[in-house]
C-alpha cells in the first residue's frame, strides 16, 4: 500500500503539519520529497501512467495549498501549475481543490478578481445545480464570498454566505465566523440594523471559540483583520502576539 512507502508517509506527515498550521515544517517535508514525486515513474514502475499522473496531481495540489498558506506565493503558483498540467494530461475531473488552492494564492494577495476566477472553477458544479453536494464546497463558497464582497459584488457575496449558513448545519463549517461577519456588514449596507445585530452576535459567538493559532491564520490575509482581532480580544481571549 502507498501508505507504507516512506515518501507517501512523509506526504501524510506534511499534510498533518499543515492542518496544525505548522507550515514551516510542512513545506520542509514537501521539499524533501518533491524530486521523488516529480520522478515518480522511475521508482514506481509498477504503477500505470494514469496512476502516476493522478498521484502527481494530488501531491502538487497539496503542496501548492501549503505553500500558499505559508505565504510563498511564487512557489505555490509554480507547483499549482504543475498540478494543473498533470490534471489535464490525465483528464481528471474530480480534483477540484487545485482550483480552490489557486484562488487562495490570489485571495491572500488581495487580488480578488483573479481569485474569483479560480473559485468559480472550483465551484462550477455548485453553480450548475445551486446545491451543496460536497462539504468542501462550503469552504470554497466562504472564500468566494469574501472575494466577491471585496470587488463590491454584494449580491453574489450574500448568496454565497447564505448558502454556507444554510448548508453548514451539522458540519465543521457551522463554526466558521466569516459568513456571519460579512452578512452583518451586508445587512448594514441594506440598512437593516436588526439583522446586522443578529449576525454580529452569531459572528462573535463563533469567533470566541477559535484558538489563538486558528484565529491568527484565519485573519492573517483579511483586510478587516484589525477589526476582527479587536473583537477577538473583547471576547476575553488571549490574542496572538504577532499578526504581521
Amino acid at each position: 500500500m502507498a501508505s507504507k512507502i516512506p515518501q507517501y508517509r512523509i506526504w501524510d506527515s506534511a499534510r498533518n503539519h499543515a492542518k496544525k498550521y505548522d507550515y514551516e515544517e510542512a513545506v520542509k517535508l514537501y521539499r524533501g520529497i518533491e524530486a521523488d514525486f516529480t520522478n515518480l515513474a522511475k521508482w514506481r514502475p509498477e504503477k500505470s501512467e494514469t496512476d502516476i499522473l493522478f498521484d502527481q496531481a494530488m501531491f502538487f495540489s497539496d503542496y501548492c495549498g501549503t505553500l500558499a498558506d505559508a505565504g510563498l506565493y511564487a512557489d505555490a503558483l509554480e507547483k499549482g501549475n504543475i498540478a494543473l498540467v498533470r490534471i489535464q494530461q490525465g483528464n481528471f475531473t474530480t480534483i477540484r481543490y487545485i482550483y480552490y488552492n489557486m484562488g487562495q494564492i490570489y485571495l491572500f494577495q488581495k487580488q480578488y478578481m483573479e481569485a474569483v476566477q479560480w473559485y468559480e472553477k472550483a465551484l462550477d458544479r455548485y453553480f450548475q445545480r445551486e446545491k451543496i453536494a460536497e462539504r468542501a464546497e462550503l469552504n470554497y463558497l466562504i472564500n468566494y464570498g469574501i472575494a466577491v464582497y471585496h470587488i463590491s459584488e454584494y449580491d453574489k457575496a450574500e448568496k454565497a454566505f447564505s448558502a454556507v449558513i444554510e448548508y453548514s448545519k451539522g458540519s465543521k463549517y457551522a463554526g466558521s465566523f466569516e459568513p456571519y461577519f460579512y452578512m452583518s456588514k451586508l445587512s448594514v449596507l441594506h440598512g437593516n440594523d436588526t439583522m446586522a445585530d443578529k449576525y454580529n452576535k452569531m459572528y462573535l459567538s463563533r469567533l470566541k471559540k477559535y484558538s489563538d493559532a486558528e484565529i491568527k491564520w484565519s485573519i492573517s490575509s483579511m483586510e478587516e483583520k484589525n477589526e476582527i482581532l479587536a473583537d477577538y480580544r473583547s471576547e476575553n481571549r488571549q490574542a496572538p502576539a504577532n499578526h504581521n
